[in-house]
């Protein structure tokens, strides 16, 4: 295989500036801008005048978005029309029927269609005392008997909102929360946009421990204003303060606090600005992130977090994280609200900072005329279009593919999965039609570069139902199919040799069925690590074996079998935060996260996390060829949960790449659980006696980093006297050897 990229890795949204973290520059407060509502549907009854969502549901959405649709637009998506558009002149909640103007092309039934409703001026429903999201991040609103919070409606032709804080009474307050993380020994600033609208009151700021009541240990206000009194006309209100140096900061949220207080006083919050001064990132996530990807030379970086329904392409090329939008949904209510964390340029700017590529999960509420407007934000020259000039505006002026070897762009996430809703397809057909209808404007872009731009549609993990094969036949322009094998779906017992088998297993029927029909087409793996959320182990059990050294070596053998194997390229592991997930009897399960985030702000690697350091440091370089093992001990696998009956594993994998045939880099992978592995190594040449070696490996299998840093990766060297000279491999280790031609 050919020079395959480096290991790469998820970032979600916990990895944003405002969600639960500090931010690094000024956002403004998505939740105070105006709403527009975007959907998809599959239309269930057509009528030259109208159709009908198949998936509508009496009563639902809510009779206050009555008009929300009426003066928007319809794409259609598949079907002998795809990509044709008209205007949607009403929207009848009661029925679920859109009606469509007069000479509008119409949709078959059965197919599917993208909507775009026009500006609301009431984008938020008035939040209620208790935890409720209003825009980036977490957040509560609070206030004293008798007052409120709300969300004001619209103040100008902009549609520009507020969050209205109105008090009651003499000393009552109305305040909003952000739960977030403080880092110790940072100088923070807050910037707050606000005027008072009735009688006299004073706004407050303060930054706090949450859930640590006042007095308590472990408490610690960070910063705290005297109270700045409000004008009848906009104010930006600026505070600053300082953390303490102080280890014991609690795990977990700490709060920002924004009130009002007085007597019967009315105040409108515009935004709400974090700075943490101690960090100087251009770009909108945590100033070690770059250092962690560039430090485990990450080869791509994938944004999986934008493929939600609020990360239209207007939002995500857009100067910062300001944004947000509406998804109609067929769930209570109707209707869920999404927020774009981060914008493009942060998120090429990150990966600039790794020297990884970027993927990025293009969300699917976005038409093919967005996906153009993107083309032009990544590819075109200055002043090609609004897009690329809106680009340079934002201090850019080359195009974005100029300082990216690669850019991976993919068509949603999870088609198939009803946890995206209503931006899912049952149907891997229509899904290759719907990627046909988008990727057919992409490629008739003047400035799309199919060397610079790897378009990627969405696999279903190895290939359930059949699902690649069918996509693959369906879609016509597509560069990568994405695949996710996770590691053991369900485990009986929560043993590790599982893990290993179920690498072998991942190749057998399902494995197989993989590769088997799609042709020519090339295989990405867009997440993988250990998915045990099923079988009969208890949560307990499955949480110490998903962050221990064995995952850490199953899941690098597994990343390292599907290059070999099936050539996938590239590879990325799931995810760079901590994750759970509840099991079946509602249980917390540690599970895909690679890094932990410690108690003193740091980030503290999991052995998971060190495999894939372990391949990219030290292992993949150069083209990867294959390696013959001769010999060896093997064990029988019962069956255990998804892991099949397998007979004679072999204890010892190997993997190889060669550069410009004068040095080889050797990965060795013993799976055997408690005794080490003497191994004889022949190369195509003659190698220099000294060797660079590299361990992950640990006192014992079930060590991990969740308290400490027990797995760290070993580097030393040794004498390699010939191919006859034995090299000791540790039990349940990965060992890299580096050899070099001798001169």
């Amino acid at each position: 295989m050919e020079s395959p990229t480096r290991l790469g890795v998820n970032i979600g949204p916990n990895a944003y500036y405002g969600d639960r973290q500090m931010v690094a520059r000024p956002f403004a407060h998505g939740a105070f801008n105006q709403g527009r509502q975007v959907g998809f549907l599959r239309v269930a009854r057509s009528r030259k005048n109208s159709f009908q969502d198949e998936r509508f549901r009496p009563g639902e959405p809510s009779t206050a978005y009555r008009t929300s649709f009426d003066g928007g637009r319809y794409v259609i998506a598949t079907g002998n029309n795809a990509g044709q558009s008209g205007t949607i002149v009403g929207h009848d909640v009661i029925s679920g029927r859109f009606t469509i103007a007069d000479g509008s092309p119409r949709i078959s039934d059965r197919e599917y269609v993208w909507l775009r409703g026009a500006p609301v001026s009431h984008a938020l429903p008035s939040p209620m005392p208790g935890e409720r999201e209003l825009g980036i991040g977490d957040f509560r609103v609070e206030a004293s008997p008798g007052s409120e919070v709300s969300v004001s409606p619209a103040e100008n032709a902009t549609m520009k909102q507020a969050v209205r804080l109105r008090l009651d009474g003499n000393d009552s307050y109305a305040a909003i929360k952000h739960y977030l993380i403080a880092l110790p020994a940072s100088r923070y600033r807050v910037r707050v946009r606000a005027r008072i609208e009735t009688d006299a009151g004073k706004l407050g700021v303060r930054l706090t421990n949450f859930g640590i009541p006042s007095g308590q240990p472990g408490h610690r206000i960070f910063l705290q204003s005297d109270g700045a009194s409000l004008e009848a006309s906009w104010k930006t209100f600026e505070f600053t303060g300082e953390t303490f140096a102080d280890k014991r900061i609690r795990d977990g949220f700490s709060a920002i606090d924004v009130r009002v207080t007085g007597s019967e006083a009315t105040a409108l919050i515009d935004s709400i600005e974090l700075i943490d001064e101690g960090l100087s990132t251009d770009f909108a996530f945590t100033s070690h992130l770059a250092e962690t990807l560039r430090d485990a030379r990450c080869g791509v970086v994938r944004f999986y977090g934008i493929a939600s329904a609020g990360s239209l392409v207007a939002d995500i090329t857009a100067s910062h994280a300001a944004q947000s939008s509406w998804s109609f949904t067929d769930g209570p209510g109707g209707f869920q609200r999404h927020t774009t964390h981060a914008v493009a340029d942060d998120w090429l700017a990150l990966c600039g900072a790794a020297d990884a590529d970027p993927w990025i999960t293009v969300g699917g509420a976005n038409t093919p005329q967005d996906w153009y407007e993107l083309i032009s934000y990544l590819a075109a020259p200055e002043n090609f279009d609004d897009a690329s000039k809106r680009r340079a505006s934002h201090g850019h002026d080359a195009p974005w593919i100029d300082s990216h070897e690669t850019i991976y762009l993919e068509l949603g996430n999870e088609w198939w999965n009803g946890l995206f809703t209503p931006f899912v397809i049952d149907d891997p057909e229509q899904y290759g039609e719907l990627c046909n209808t988008v990727f057919d404007r992409v490629r008739a872009h003047p400035h799309f570069d199919p060397d610079k731009i790897r378009l990627v549609i969405g696999g279903w993990a190895v290939n359930a139902h059949d699902w690649n094969v069918r996509l693959n036949r369906a879609s016509k322009h597509h560069d990568r199919i994405s695949v996710a094998p996770y590691l053991a779906h369900a485990l009986d017992i929560a043993e590790y040799g599982a893990l290993f088998a179920d690498v072998e297993g991942a190749f057998e029927d399902g494995g197989q069925s993989t590769t088997q029909g799609i042709g020519k087409s090339q295989l990405a793996v867009y997440e993988l690590n250990t998915h045990t959320t099923g079988g009969a182990a208890s949560a307990s059990d499955v949480s110490k074996l998903a962050t221990s050294l064995g995952s850490g070596i199953a899941v690098l053998d597994q990343a390292m079998a599907n290059m070999a194997r099936w050539r996938a390229d590239p590879i990325n592991y799931f995810t760079y935060f901590q994750r759970s997930f509840s099991s079946g009897t509602n249980e917390r399960v540690g599970l895909w996260g690679n890094l932990v985030l410690a108690r003193d702000g740091t980030h503290r690697p999991r052995p998971v996390w060190q495999g894939l350091r372990l391949a990219n440091q030290c292992v993949i370089d150069g083209d990867m060829v294959e390696v013959r093992v001769h010999g060896g001990s093997s064990w029988d696998q019962p069956m255990n949960g998804s892991v099949p009956k397998l007979a004679n594993l072999p204890h010892l994998k190997a993997y190889a790449f060669l550069r410009e045939d004068d040095s080889v880099n050797v990965l060795l992978i013993n799976r055997h659980l408690t005794s080490p592995m003497s191994v004889r190594i022949r190369l195509p040449f003659a190698p220099k006696a000294h060797v660079v070696r590299a361990k992950l490996s640990g006192n014992s299998i079930d060590d991990n980093n969740e308290e400490y840093e027990r797995i760290k990766l070993m580097e030393d060297s040794l004498e390699f006297r010939g191919p006859d000279s034995a090299i000791e491999i540790p039990a349940h280790s990965a060992t890299a050897l580096q050899f070099t031609a001798a001169e």
